[in-house]
């Protein structure tokens, strides 16, 4: 019939799987499109605890927002609402997975299992088991820096596959107020697209 390829589609794609932790240990032990990792290899309550120092349940904390047609709301602080390329590597989409939560993904040497920490503030009582630094556990020099003025962010462009808009690319900016920057300092902006975000 002179068929010579196939017109252009979109899907709708849709998960009951939202939460980061969730989504993190799914592909960690999925051997079909994940890492194939065993439960043995993972510090499973890292990522699916319920308390705000694990994954899942700092992700499910409630934060207040402001929606666009008004009043107040509020929404977990975070969600996965898009997907991974199973041509990237796993190490990769792993990166990507816990980037969108805000959590830093480790090996942990002592228990031997790769485990999830959320990059969150420490409450008073846990600093109190805070790691110290004294004379018998540093072995070499200490240099503090900071960063140059010029080299200061101050302003952020994120672009994301906005829900409201049937998936097309939305651009939210949110710069510093000028009252929180230091005297002659220079817009610096980063340019970021949030992949697995979208719902700004």
């Amino acid at each position: 019939n002179g068929l010579r390829g196939l017109g252009s589609m979109s899907f709708d794609i849709t998960n009951s799987v939202h939460n980061p932790g969730d989504v993190l240990f799914d592909y960690m032990t999925n051997s079909r499109y994940g890492a194939g990792l065993a439960n043995a290899d993972i510090d499973i309550n890292s990522i699916l605890g319920s308390s705000n120092t694990a994954m899942k349940g700092y992700c499910n904390e409630q934060i207040s927002y402001t929606p666009n047609t008004g009043g107040s709301a509020t929404i977990d602080r975070f969600q996965i609402n898009g997907y991974l390329s199973t041509f990237d590597s796993c190490m990769d989409n792993i990166d990507l997975i816990c980037k969108h939560a805000s959590t830093y993904f480790t090996f942990d040497g002592k228990q031997g299992k790769f485990k999830a920490v959320p990059n969150r503030p420490y409450t008073t009582g846990e600093l109190a088991n805070a790691f110290v630094l004294n004379d018998d556990n540093i072995v070499s020099k200490i240099s503090v820096s900071s960063t140059e003025l010029y080299q200061q962010l101050n302003k952020v462009t994120v672009e994301f596959a906005d829900v409201n808009r049937k998936d097309q690319t939305n651009t939210v900016v949110v710069e510093t107020p000028a009252s929180e920057k230091n005297t002659g300092e220079p817009e610096n902006n980063l340019d970021y697209r949030a992949e697995l975000v979208n719902n700004n």
